[in-house]
């Protein structure tokens, strides 16, 4: 079991994969520490250029912007830390940083989404080491669950980028390829290393890619279709044309949207904010769409375009030449990403139509030959229905969540 040191974990002397800082040089004990970053400056550019080191020779990664990386980082800057408590762990090997981990305890979530009386869930995630180094990640895993238990966590969800309402899931099928802008990269190692760690299946998700014959040849019908059932229900639909005030419509439709689903969690106004801010300048006014009823919003469709083709080619870097072609280069994508879609739940059926039409109508006219999804859970039977039959297209990546009970040796 781990024990806490002032911030520091290791491994009791018997384990084969730590060691006591008195037990360096024992046969069978490797000189691994584990450190909370806190608020440490080099402990935070270390976890920030960790994953650089470790898939820098991985073809289907897709680096980060650094300067994003650490702006999620500055608890100053980023509202999630007022609203979860969140700590990031460096595991160092011989005094060089090795691996990384981040947990969370979001008590939105728990006073939403855990059934009243029972202990809190954490959030595990953001986990790098070396390939094959299942040492290196059961040592994170269990400091990371050490640190939730501490804070009255019975049980940690995982991979999540603090919360389920931003990045997660562990990639099994669909590892020949990069992710799109907001899919989680994946070994096909990967799984192991969260099983040895005391972790098994919770749910499933799909990422789903439509490509070029499938839009032509059923983009024109799904229009059309839903147009159909726009006249029928009276609705109309528009792109966006506000800026920030449509994103903030977005926030406000999604949040109503799924007041009743258990485990979607409202966004709050400062944390959606910092979530799209660096999207926005890169936006497509095209692939953001509204359905009104009367003039009132009643439905939204958001997609944008696949970012991920510029962060490829920028290494993790962007200096003032990049951010100021970027605008320029973004127009050039020619892949869309379907990040989120809503309908408000006072409105009749017939609505989700409306919406799959526009996002094709905003696809067509902005010229995309190709369209990628963010996840889809496989127990979400009409948007699996909608997708697989009516275009019909199977999962190009698959992902799980996983779990485990804390305390758990």
């Amino acid at each position: 079991m781990l024990r806490e040191e002032g911030g520091t974990y290791t491994r009791g002397i018997g384990s084969q994969t730590g060691y006591d800082s008195d037990q360096r040089g024992k046969v069978g004990i490797l000189p691994c520490r584990i450190s909370e970053a806190g608020n440490d400056r080099r402990l935070l550019r270390e976890w920030v250029d960790l994953p650089f080191r470790i898939h820098a020779a991985d073809r289907t990664w897709v680096p980060p912007l650094r300067a994003d990386a650490r702006r999620d980082l500055d608890r100053r800057r980023n509202p999630l830390f007022a609203l979860a408590d969140i700590e990031h762990f460096v595991l160092h090997e011989d005094g060089r940083p090795a691996g990384r981990v981040a947990a969370a305890l979001m008590p939105a979530y728990n006073e939403r989404c855990v059934p009243k009386g029972l202990p809190p869930t954490g959030f595990v995630g953001f986990l790098d080491v070396h390939a094959g180094r299942a040492d290196h990640a059961e040592q994170l895993l269990d400091a990371a669950g050490a640190w939730l238990a501490a804070r009255g966590a019975a049980r940690a969800i995982g991979p999540c980028q603090y919360f389920s309402g931003q990045d997660m899931g562990l990639l099994i099928e669909g590892f020949d390829q990069p992710p799109a802008l907001f899919q989680t990269h994946g070994r096909p190692g990967d799984l192991l290393l969260w099983e040895k760690a005391g972790y098994r299946e919770s749910a499933g998700l799909a990422t789903y890619r439509i490509p070029a014959e499938v839009i032509d040849a059923r983009g024109p019908g799904l229009v059309a279709a839903g147009d159909a059932a726009a006249r029928r229900l009276g609705l109309t639909a528009r792109s966006m044309r506000r800026g920030g005030a449509d994103l903030e419509l977005i926030r406000t439709l999604f949040n109503a949207s799924f007041a009743s689903s258990p485990e979607n969690l409202p966004y709050d106004h400062d944390l959606f904010h910092h979530i799209v801010a660096p999207l926005r300048p890169l936006l497509d006014p095209r692939l953001v769409r509204f359905v009104e009823r009367d003039g009132r919003p009643v439905g939204f469709t958001l997609s944008v375009p696949d970012l991920n083709e510029l962060l490829a080619r920028m290494g993790g870097r962007a200096g003032p030449l990049d951010l100021l072609r970027a605008r320029s280069r973004a127009r050039r994508i020619r892949t869309a990403v379907v990040l989120i879609a809503g309908v408000l739940p006072e409105m009749p059926m017939g609505v989700a139509p409306v919406l799959f039409g526009e996002t094709f109508r905003g696809v067509s006219e902005g010229g995309y030959r190709e369209i990628r999804t963010t996840w889809v859970h496989d127990d979400n039977t009409a948007m699996r229905y909608l997708i697989e039959r009516g275009l019909p297209v199977a999962p190009d990546r698959r992902y799980l969540l996983l779990e485990r009970a804390l305390g758990e040796s």
